[in-house]
């Protein structure tokens, strides 16, 4: 039976193309390889992917995207919640359409922040947006598949405060006076 592969243990070799492999073996034992232009580059990005392995900070890559994992976040973790605000939380997913392609792990918070002022919708519709992707990148980061949660550097969107209105004196005996003199909502009349 092979023996596995040791976290971090890997090298560096040059191809006949005259470029640089890097490679190691990751938490997972899976080999994670990249060409590079240079062997510096090639030797400072195997002494990093080594140094967040033994820091215990390496998250695996994933090319799983923002659109797959939103979906996959709704079926799994929203599952307690009523059948219709898995439907809404889905309806609002569909809101990050623009971001939907873009990979989990590449993800930035200034392609976040891009969105929401993109979005044409009211400051509530906004909000919701951003509670949602906020939810879904925390859940990404706890369970490790980021190593960072983006969303902390996101400004969220704000709640639009509307000055409450009040009827004036005339306006209300015009109401009233409406309500009595008419057929269908004298019942409403004090």
């Amino acid at each position: 039976m092979p023996k596995k592969k040791a976290n971090g243990e890997g090298g560096l070799c040059q191809e006949k193309s005259g470029k640089y492999r890097a490679s190691f073996y990751d938490t997972t034992g899976k080999r994670v390889v990249k060409r590079f232009n240079t062997k510096l580059e090639a030797s400072n990005w195997l002494a990093q992917m080594k140094t967040e392995i033994l820091k215990d900070t390496y998250v695996p890559q994933s090319d799983i995207t923002v659109g797959e994992w939103a979906v996959e976040y709704i079926e799994t973790y929203c599952q307690h919640l009523r059948p219709n605000t898995t439907k809404r939380y889905l309806e609002t997913a569909r809101h990050l359409e623009d971001i939907a392609h873009v990979e989990l792990q590449k993800l930035t918070a200034l392609a976040v922040q891009r969105l929401y002022n993109k979005l044409e919708m009211s400051a509530s519709s906004k909000i919701k947006v951003h509670k949602l992707l906020k939810a879904i990148i925390t859940k990404a980061h706890q369970i490790e598949m980021l190593n960072k949660n983006i969303m902390v550097a996101v400004v969220p969107p704000k709640a639009e405060h509307k000055e409450i209105e009040v009827f004036t004196k005339p306006e209300i005996k015009k109401l009233l006076t409406t309500l009595k003199d008419s057929e269908h909502y004298s019942k409403y009349y004090p």
